[in-house]
């Protein structure tokens, strides 16, 4: 009972940037998952955030570049595995991954495994879908949400979300009609993701006025002197394209 997790960097793991499983209460808060997964056998799927939690929020952080290893599935930015309870996604970039942004799913379990008032508000999508399993692209398409059968509730919002959309992300979502009732509604398409739209997610700014967290401490709390904001602004902005 209890997962907090703030100003943390989790970069090239095997196969997850962390997972938020069978937890209740917590966040995630100011920080990045960049170029996780990819690199060892993963029949099961990656992702930068595997997530089946109760009263939970991640925000104010940094989903980018989650590889694929062979012809594994997903390769996603957030997966809502199942049985998500009051789970909020805001104010990220989710971008450059192999995949889906983010999925929201049941693990087989159907209606059993429907996520519950589960939120993706104000974030920013780009360039996703960027080395997909050719059997998923076919089947599941590559907007950059996709939302399985039975996977939402009536209280599920995707709102205020902006967007790019290409060939590869044809747009912001794809809901399946079984058992969906997710509220989508206030999303923009843009033509591109700023420079400044990425600082204002990776230093805090005009997210939660003066409470906001920097995420540039974390760079100057790691004894790693190549890594410094200038590198960190650097890799989101090339996910974004």
């Amino acid at each position: 009972d209890g997962f907090y997790m703030t100003k943390c960097i989790a970069k090239k793991n095997a196969y997850y940037g962390t997972m938020a499983i069978s937890c209740r209460n917590g966040y995630i808060d100011s920080c990045i998952f960049d170029g996780n997964g990819g690199n060892r056998d993963m029949k099961p799927g990656s992702a930068g955030i595997m997530v089946a939690a109760e009263n939970f929020e991640i925000r104010n952080s940094m989903i980018i570049n989650q590889g694929r290893y062979g012809d594994n599935p997903d390769g996603c930015g957030i997966d809502f595995e199942q049985d998500c309870k009051n789970v909020t996604l805001k104010n990220c970039l989710i971008s450059g991954n192999a995949y889906l942004g983010v999925f929201y799913f049941t693990s087989g379990k159907g209606v059993n495994g429907k996520n519950y008032n589960t939120d993706v508000l104000n974030c920013i999508f780009a360039n996703n879908n960027k080395n997909a399993w050719q059997h998923e692209w076919q089947y599941l398409g590559g907007e950059h949400i996709y939302i399985a059968e039975n996977a939402t509730d009536n209280q599920c919002e995707i709102k205020g979300n902006k967007y790019v959309e290409t060939t590869k992300n044809p747009g912001l979502y794809k809901m399946l009609d079984i058992g969906n009732q997710a509220v989508v509604s206030d999303n923009t398409k843009i033509d591109s993701v700023s420079a400044e739209q990425v600082k204002g997610i990776v230093t805090g700014a005009d997210l939660n006025g003066d409470n906001a967290i920097d995420i540039r401490d974390v760079v100057r709390n790691k004894s790693d002197a190549t890594t410094d904001l200038t590198n960190l602004l650097l890799s989101a902005l090339l996910a974004a394209y």
